[in-house]
């Protein structure tokens, strides 16, 4: 099972078994969850896994597992969104092993927990579960799509494809405080307006769930090859749905359409023809370049001081990977899933 796949299976689990999730599995773990990417690689994360015999969690509505993984971050802008994004990667990686897992936003640890220069995320309880791990898609209590929808076009394959993920992301209480208002080739992300009573608090809370949904999303795009690009808009900052507030806007560039094997060669071909009616988008996906290096991922092109060059799909994979990361020393588990996401059919051509 992929993380993708659980996004439509994966459920909450509260009851678990004793047995222990073995010490070679909690290492692998922390190193997805250490080499996971989000939406800022530049700010810094540490996770840390607690077993539920050191009594060191406890608060409301604690679900009682045999461990527990904390997330710590950094606190600066888009620290929550971040933070959410990671911790749903986990969650995700987590159901493909096997292993149940349950948010604990109201739990805390007994023992001083601050990193240096950190403050606590999120804890996540897991382990075997001792109940169902999945259900079926009717079994999700969530709004319809279009209650969460704003949108002046109608809503096109690749919209769906990214929306109806989001729409299952997991929130507090099934709260979904999320709202997207939708454009040709934008999505805009909003989150609900706290009260003023603890608004610091829940617009972290709110933060970080959008944070999943963003999760969704991004897991969604690359099963499908669709191209994100991550940005601020100020000229959606002064914007509002009522009561929500704005977080992010997520670009949408490569795939317009898409179409799944087996398909009818007349209805790929009149799709073809429609996108050819169309009028041209701006290209939104930003170019990567490095010295005379240069890569789009509009058009999947590169050049070398102007000249094409010609890379298999796992040598453009790692050639973005690297581009969309300078700098940065890349694991070579990041790097193994970016090349299976990149070439799902397995082909190099």
């Amino acid at each position: 099972m992929t993380k993708y796949e659980a996004i439509f299976r994966r459920k909450s689990v509260r009851k678990y078994r004793e047995d222990p999730v073995e010490e070679r599995i909690r290492n692998q773990i922390l190193t997805f969850g250490q080499d996971a990417l989000g939406i800022r690689p530049d700010i810094r994360i540490k996770w840390k896994i607690y077993r539920e015999s050191d009594h060191n969690v406890k608060g409301l509505f604690q679900v009682k597992a045999p461990f527990y993984a904390v997330l710590y971050s950094e606190v600066c802008e888009d620290s929550f969104l971040h933070a959410g994004c990671l911790m749903q990667q986990l969650v995700l990686y987590l159901h493909t092993l096997g292993i149940g897992s349950c948010y604990q936003g109201g739990a805390r640890l007994r023992e001083a927990d601050a990193e240096e220069g950190m403050e606590r995320m999120m804890i996540l309880a897991f382990g075997y579960p001792a109940e169902p791990l999945e259900r079926g898609r009717s079994d999700f209590k969530r709004m319809e799509l279009g209650k969460l929808v704003k949108a002046n076009i109608p809503l096109g394959r690749v919209h769906r494809t990214l929306l109806e993920p989001a729409r299952l992301a997991p929130s507090a209480l099934n709260q979904q405080p999320w709202r997207f208002v939708v454009t040709e080739n934008r999505i805009h992300l909003f989150i609900l307006r706290p009260g003023i009573v603890g608004y610091e608090k829940q617009l972290n809370k709110n933060l970080f769930n959008a944070g999943i949904v963003l999760a969704h999303m991004l897991i969604a795009a690359e099963e499908h090859w669709i191209d994100l690009e991550y940005r601020k808009l100020d000229s959606i900052m002064e914007k509002a749905i009522q009561n929500h507030l704005y977080a992010v806007s997520l670009l949408l560039g490569g795939a317009a359409d898409y179409i799944t094997k087996p398909f009818d060669s007349r209805e790929l071909l009149a799709r073809i023809a429609v996108r050819l009616r169309e009028s041209a988008a701006p290209r939104l996906a930003p170019v990567l370049e490095a010295g005379l290096l240069r890569l789009d991922p509009a058009s999947h092109a590169v050049t070398a001081a102007g000249a094409p060059v010609h890379l298999t799909k796992t040598e453009y994979a790692i050639l973005k990977l690297f581009l969309q990361n300078p700098g940065q020393a890349i694991a070579k588990s990041v790097i193994l899933d970016r090349i299976s996401a990149d070439t799902p059919d397995c082909t190099e051509s």
